[in-house]
């Protein structure tokens, strides 16, 4: 990975980057010796995780599901910039990177299986959002050490509301009221969604929304993480308008620069907005399909609508979690560049770079060879409101 990606990868939020490392170091110098580790094999614990597009596997991955999974070991824990060794997950990339890593004697055949199935988990989904792993993981009967979630008591309980607020219209649809109450249908069947193990336990909901019974787990744990993003989204827009405006002044430009080099910036500062224009539209009318599709059915008794919503909502959980990473690394970068100028004037060629970066992150996806082993240092390592027209 290119050392300017591998560093604004660093400084991402939970959406792309799930730093397995710097959980692990907090447990190591605490007291409490009876902690657990998130993996089994010890140097797992100090790797940390990506989501992003890989080149070479765009074209021949499944259309919904776009986003790999690369796991990175720092060559230093502490230093993860200056490089280290990566592959992209697959059972078989895993395997032969334990094969590399772990002396053949010394292989642990069932920590090695665990490690793969947890692993097999987190790279099914499109995000590693805190709330959105806890659920995956409950839905396939694992647990995480709540060391390594970002998810405070108070804010688990106010997004497991936030979500089962959205799924009692569902379940009031699938019931008929005269002969079960539906305030313990809420409960259960809301608990039921949430660690999801057999769709027999749903079968009333899933026959009210007409979805077929080999695919609905997939399509309701789909709809329940498109939900999840409302809040994400909702988070992070004030971040971007912030970033929007000081990318629509202009006023980083150096007033001695070069009519030349004006332009230059200008074309780039184009491109850049023209992107995310164009991905936070493609936001905005993925939400808007959901919010009017859910809306029918709640105030006007419309499911076929939302049905035929859920039957393709994988592809749109898996677009809108590429999406959310990227807008949600863009203002965390530029934060961390503007932070170290306090206002000065940035050098024209300093902020080139940046510019270049930004349209890297947004247009190129990193070029990551999924068939090797980098064992050398990295060269470069209501509804929420939506804005329709952010950029």
């Amino acid at each position: 990975m290119d050392r300017e990606i591998l560093g604004i990868f660093l400084q991402s939020g939970p959406a792309r980057k799930f730093d397995v490392s710097r959980f692990t170091r907090t447990i190591a110098t605490s007291d409490a010796a009876d902690q657990l580790f998130l993996f089994r094999n010890k140097f797992l614990n100090y790797a940390i995780l990506f989501k992003c597009i890989i080149l070479d596997d765009y074209a021949k991955c499944e259309r919904d599901k776009s986003i790999s999974t690369l796991v990175y070991m720092p060559y230093d824990s502490q230093r993860p910039n200056d490089g280290g060794e990566s592959f992209v997950f697959s059972p078989a990339d895993f395997s032969r990177y334990c094969a590399h890593k772990l002396h053949t004697a010394n292989i642990d055949l069932m920590a090695v299986e665990y490690d793969m199935e947890l692993l097999k988990i987190l790279d099914a989904l499109p995000t590693f959002s805190p709330l959105i792993v806890e659920l995956a993981l409950e839905r396939n009967n694992m647990t995480i050490p709540n060391t390594y979630l970002d998810l405070t008591p108070e804010l688990r309980v106010k997004l497991r509301a936030q979500l089962k607020g959205r799924i009692r219209p569902l379940i009031v649809a699938a019931y008929d009221k005269s002969s079960v109450s539906v305030e313990k249908a809420v409960e259960d069947m809301t608990g039921k969604l949430f660690s999801l193990h057999n769709v027999r336990e749903i079968l009333p909901l899933v026959q009210a929304l007409r979805l077929p019974l080999e695919n609905a787990i997939e399509f309701l744990s789909s709809w329940i993480g498109i939900t999840y993003f409302e809040y994400e989204y909702s988070m992070i827009q004030n971040h971007l308008k912030e970033f929007a405006v000081w990318l629509s002044k202009s006023s980083y430009l150096n007033e001695h620069i070069s009519v030349r080099e004006k332009d230059y910036a200008d074309a780039l500062v184009r491109q850049i907005k023209d992107r995310l224009s164009i991905d936070w539209k493609r936001i905005y009318a993925l939400s808007n399909e959901y919010r009017e599709t859910y809306s029918d059915l709640v105030y006007n008794g419309e499911i076929a609508k939302f049905s035929k919503f859920l039957l393709k909502c994988k592809h749109a959980y898996w677009e809108l979690g590429d999406l959310l990473g990227r807008f949600e690394q863009t203002p965390i970068a530029w934060r961390v560049f503007n932070a170290s100028y306090h206002g000065k004037r940035i050098p024209f060629s300093i902020l080139i770079n940046f510019f270049v970066l930004l349209r890297k992150l947004h247009d190129a996806p990193p070029q990551v060879n999924s068939s090797d082993i980098d064992e050398r240092p990295a060269e470069g390592a209501g509804f929420p409101h939506f804005a329709p027209n952010l950029f």
